[in-house]
């Protein structure tokens, strides 16, 4: 659902053609379109692996714990495992794991089948987001960490989340409590606990849940520019998925939100909340940032098979509009080298147009 004051994104997002240097206008624009390519799921994964410069992250398995999304080539996998009547908020990908050094610097998108309707991917000028914030909540934001919380039930234990790991086992590969530890410490996670909940063939004194913490910026600097951005991934705040819910997702799924009983309010739902202090967001935080966001939104979307996207994951985040009928689109991240990525003259940080 466009709104008034979101951005233009023909100012922000070129169009390159076979010939033209996708490299220049990546580091001119930040993101990138692909016209005209005529990829398929190997030719993709070739192109990939010419344009970054360094190795790309897995997000195959290994990476977060043993799940991923499945593998579609060497470099590929599948973009979304979201249920196609849920709008996926803004997010930068796996920006909970920045401050490890584990977050990629760019993301790659191709659209092998657009979707009958909708399921478009639109982009969110973190920069440009940052600028709207009133002085006020900047001061109350800016230096202080977030906590990303996951609660992983034991397997056995029936947990209602679709789109994240359903047991220890499924998402590190055991069940042991001390072998979790482990990989818990070797993922560079900021912290875990066990909870102690009961359930089917679990005692009261073996843990049930596993809590897992991972603590990044709420506000940082872009790695190239040193310009100030936004960096939550709204996917993690009730309140934001609420919003989101009711504005682009079907009736079904906003229901299922505001009720909280099926899909995103759960026990083992993830979510967000203050690092120093373990307490929510506050309200009024969050209707700044979500209102922020919507009005640097870039609202494009999938025009033609094979169609493709690169942006730089720290300057925009993503999200993924609901969708009707099948859709195919495949990812890989990576990162290239500092000599390539946006400066501070970058279209997506000096542009101002708000025209829709």
């Amino acid at each position: 659902m466009p709104t008034a004051t979101q951005l233009d994104h023909k100012a922000y997002i070129p169009i390159a053609h076979p010939g033209d240097d996708v490299k220049a206008l990546f580091k001119q624009y930040g993101a990138v379109r692909l016209h005209d390519f005529k990829f398929d799921t190997a030719s993709f994964d070739k192109f990939v692996s010419g344009f970054n410069e360094t190795t790309l992250t897995d997000y195959s398995g290994g990476y977060l714990g043993k799940t991923g999304r499945p593998k579609t080539s060497t470099n590929t996998f599948e973009a979304s495992n979201v249920p196609p009547n849920f709008y996926f908020p803004p997010h930068n990908d796996l920006s909970y794991f920045y401050e490890q050094g584990r977050m990629p610097g760019i993301i790659l998108f191709c659209c092998l089948t657009p979707a009958l309707k909708g399921g478009y991917t639109p982009l969110f000028n973190a920069h440009h987001a940052f600028k709207l914030l009133p002085d006020d909540i900047v001061k109350r934001i800016k230096g202080r960490k977030l906590s990303y919380v996951w609660t992983i039930p034991r397997e056995g234990i029936a947990g209602r989340m679709k789109v994240l790991p359903t047991s220890w086992k499924s998402f590190f590969g055991t069940d042991d409590p001390d072998e979790v530890a482990k990989l818990v410490q070797d993922l560079k996670f900021s912290r875990h606990e066990y909870l102690y909940l009961g359930g089917e063939g679990v005692s009261k004194d073996e843990p049930s849940h596993l809590r897992l913490y991972m603590d990044g910026p709420m506000v940082t600097q872009h790695p190239t520019s040193g310009k100030d951005i936004i960096f939550i991934n709204l996917g993690q705040s009730p309140e934001a998925r609420k919003h989101f819910a009711k504005h682009y997702a079907s009736d079904e799924a906003y229901q299922s939100v505001i009720e909280g009983s099926r899909e995103f309010l759960t026990l083992d739902a993830p979510y967000v909340e203050w690092a120093d202090t373990h307490e929510p967001i506050e309200a009024d935080v969050m209707e700044a940032i979500i209102s922020a966001y919507e009005r640097s939104r870039l609202d494009w979307g999938w025009s033609q098979p094979s169609e493709s996207i690169i942006f730089d994951n720290f300057l925009f985040a993503h999200g993924r509009d609901t969708f009707e009928g099948p859709r195919s689109v495949i990812t890989s991240f990576g990162n290239i080298g500092d000599h390539k990525m946006p400066g501070p003259d970058c279209v997506a940080f000096t542009t101002t147009s708000t025209a829709a």
